[in-house]
């Protein structure tokens, strides 16, 4: 029989769905302020990012947003409950992310015991995360998976932490910063570059030009 806490934090859970949402971060007020969200703005972005990958730290939420991933296998005191069962412990540890350390957060449940799935599917999605939280996956696998991410990726990935702010937190935070100062300075070579390729090169005597008189010294005996 549920007691009564049990009973209070599904009415809890039921009330509002689960404990995660999507905010925006732009003002959406007006038909200007959703094309430069949107389209047509939202191509500028884009097309700077294709140019120089590193500046997707700059002009997305990567930088600060990490995925929560776990395939059910060791919840808490709960075992291998499967992924779906794993979701509401998934949301728990994205609002300590959020609540504690600031950093947003996304669960990612995969619905595979195989460690070369869970591993494909981080792989897969790294694009959109600035690190990689392995959470509530048994051993061995949760070793596994992590080795193999760090091998591959080249965004943190690591296993769960007690302390979300000293770990992962610190992790994307410096790799952020890196990448951001990275793509600044990538960026000021490519100014270098076009101003000296704009600059005015230096004369050379056109075929025409009055050739140089000769020195009396040189010039021939009358």
């Amino acid at each position: 029989m549920a007691s009564k806490f049990d009973a209070e934090a599904l009415e809890l859970h039921k009330r509002y769905h689960g404990k995660l949402a999507v905010t925006p971060t732009v003002p959406l007020g007006s038909r200007d302020d959703l094309s430069r969200a949107y389209t047509p703005g939202v191509a500028a972005p884009c097309l700077a990012i294709k140019e120089n990958p590193e500046t997707i730290y700059d002009y997305t939420t990567k930088g600060n947003m990490v995925a929560v991933v776990t395939n059910g296998t060791a919840v808490l005191g709960l075992g291998n409950i499967g992924a779906g069962a794993g979701l509401p412990v998934m949301e728990g540890k994205s609002i300590l992310f959020k609540g504690f350390a600031g950093v947003d957060s996304v669960p990612v449940c995969v619905n595979s015991q195989k460690v070369e799935d869970v591993v494909k599917v981080c792989q897969l999605i790294a694009p959109t995360y600035g690190g990689i939280n392995l959470e509530d996956i048994k051993a061995p696998q949760c070793f596994d998976i992590e080795s193999e991410l760090k091998k591959t990726l080249d965004i943190p990935a690591r296993r769960s932490s007690s302390s979300p702010r000293s770990s992962m937190h610190t992790s994307i935070s410096s790799a952020t910063c890196a990448r951001r100062r990275s793509s600044s300075t990538a960026q000021a070579q490519r100014d270098r570059r076009s101003h000296a390729s704009s600059s005015p090169l230096v004369q050379r005597p056109s075929s025409s030009a009055t050739p140089p008189a000769q020195s009396t010294r040189d010039a021939p005996r009358t």
